[in-house]
């Protein structure tokens, strides 16, 4: 900018993903005043894709203050489904899994924290429903906190008979993921 005479803000930036760098580059040239950042849903584009708008929008809230109605965002993806785009299962946010918590084997620290991991109230942000989940080595204490998920005044400790039983089936089994369905 400086050898062109140009200001920060007549310049347009656009980051491919190639090396998974887009969204961070994006963020900088919006920090260094950049007058344009091009972007898309679900960072589709040009082989790597591009900076996600979705994403985006909540960096310039946290940046600049800007509020960005981020459960319109949901019927954008909606929209993009229905057209058969594909959006991968673990695009942060708005993928099929994004707001999937697989419950691993940290204890009983299932009962004490209810996030997804982000810096955020995710599901509050985009009011869509949280989804649990476990896996064969979630052990007991991440079958009760599935459970109680569902019947919040359930009595069960890692002992309980009904506890053990489905535990050992589902290892007998080798389910992989269970989850409650809707």
């Amino acid at each position: 900018c400086h050898a062109l005479k140009l200001d920060a803000s007549d310049v347009e930036f656009m980051g491919h993903n190639h090396l998974g760098m887009a969204l961070a580059n994006s963020v900088a040239a919006m920090m260094h005043g950049s007058g344009g950042i091009v972007c898309s849903f679900g960072g589709i584009g040009q082989r790597g894709g591009i900076a996600p708008t979705e994403q985006m929008l909540i960096h310039l809230g946290g940046h600049f203050g800007v509020e960005s109605d981020l459960v319109a965002v949901n019927r954008i993806f909606d929209m993009l489904r229905m057209c058969d785009v594909p959006i991968a299962s673990n695009h942060p946010l708005w993928g099929d899994q994004a707001l999937t918590r697989c419950l691993a084997p940290h204890g009983n620290a299932y009962s004490t924290t209810n996030d997804l991991g982000g810096p955020f109230d995710t599901v509050k942000l985009l009011d869509l429903p949280e989804r649990l989940e476990i896996w064969r080595q979630s052990g007991a204490p991440g079958l009760i906190h599935l459970i109680r998920s569902a019947i919040p005044d359930a009595e069960l400790s890692c002992e309980d008979e009904a506890v053990v039983a489905i535990g050992a089936w589902l290892e007998d089994k080798e389910v992989e993921r269970v989850c409650w369905e809707d």
